[in-house]
């Protein structure tokens, strides 16, 4: 074990970015203190009884304050500390943590891309993207954030896009299942991302029914509803910007190679996406791309496994956990040598 490891969990699934990394710690043989995250006042009152009625604070401390709190605990001299995030807070985290020496794991962010082949099942491939890019309001690492797709195709993509947003929230503006953005200042910066982008030149499709359009977005519910871009230039902030919301920007390429370079030549991601076969293209985009995972024709797949390690590389993130890529994170290989005979080693000293 490595001694005493810090968790600083994130907003957008408090319970399972702060738990699971502090579950593997354990494990490992830790002790662990946990900085819950800010936003969640009552859910961290909650879990702090829980946790002290469970465990001695010895061995598990829970810490829940404002974001003092988190840039005290960034600070501190642990073993190990462990980071979800975005990729600015993380670095300033990093920074910290550096002061004294602490190693680090960050689970960040990026704009993970979507390539769909000229192969691909076309409506298999709409279902998934559109699914796992409003999935808990689009406030997900994982999410896709931007999509390539033939040119010849991009109007029919948009056209089933849409379509398939309507079939998942018939309604939009008072519908339980949809999450709302955390808070106003994301909601504004989302907003404004949108707008930046339409400015710029970029065409703009949203899913709602025609009753509620006129009030959306909607900053009083903080709801904005599933959007596209179409034809963004590379001068709009959100060609650079993690979304975190539900917005999908899509692109038009005459050949997959274009869609690879696009992404080469930008941050590494946490995730990238493939629909179609398990051909050369795809083969191509495995090694010429760098993100902190793949799935081909799903979404969140690779993330999901319990046995596969999950995290990012790059600006991304570094290290990783789940399963035993866990264990390995929250310990320390220690060689240990010893001589039984006094002939048993020719000391070359």
């Amino acid at each position: 074990p490595k001694g005493v490891v810090g968790v600083m969990g994130a907003w957008n699934f408090p319970l399972t970015l702060t738990f699971e990394p502090a579950l593997s710690a354990l494990a490992a043989g830790n002790r662990v203190m946990m900085n819950f995250p800010e936003y969640q006042v009552h859910t961290g009152r909650l879990l702090a009884d829980i946790v002290s009625s469970t465990f001695d604070e010895a061995e598990v401390a829970f810490i829940h304050g404002d974001l003092s709190t988190s840039q005290s605990f960034s600070g501190l001299r642990f073993d190990h500390l462990f980071f979800t995030g975005s990729p600015k807070i993380g670095s300033i985290v990093a920074q910290e943590a550096a002061k004294n020496l602490v190693p680090v794991t960050t689970e960040l962010g990026g704009k993970n891309p979507v390539v769909v082949a000229p192969d691909a099942d076309l409506d298999l491939a709409v279902s998934r993207i559109a699914a796992t890019r409003v999935v808990n309001g689009g406030q997900v690492c994982l999410c896709p954030d931007y999509v390539w797709v033939p040119k010849g195709i991009v109007t029919e993509f948009v056209s089933k896009l849409i379509a398939e947003y309507n079939y998942i929230f018939p309604t939009y503006l008072e519908n339980p299942a949809v999450v709302s953005v955390v808070n106003e200042r994301n909601f504004d910066r989302i907003v404004g991302l949108v707008d930046d982008a339409v400015a710029k030149g970029a065409k703009k499709y949203i899913a709602a029914p025609e009753s509620e359009a006129e009030r959306l977005p909607n900053r009083t519910a903080r709801r904005i509803p599933p959007t596209i871009l179409v034809d963004v230039p590379e001068s709009a902030e959100i060609s650079d910007e993690e979304v975190f919301g539900p917005v999908l920007v899509v692109y038009g390429y005459d050949d997959t190679q274009e869609a690879i370079d696009y992404i080469t030549a930008r941050p590494a991601p946490l995730a990238a996406y493939w629909y179609g076969e398990d051909g050369e293209d795809f083969r191509r985009f495995l090694e010429s791309t760098t993100s902190g995972g793949v799935t081909r024709n799903d979404g969140l797949l690779h993330a999901l496994l319990p046995g596969a390690p999950f995290g990012g590389i790059g600006n991304s993130g570094s290290g990783a956990y789940h399963g035993k890529a866990g264990f390995d994170t929250f310990t320390h290989r220690r060689s240990v040598a010893a001589v039984t005979r006094p002939d048993g080693v020719a000391n070359p000293l």
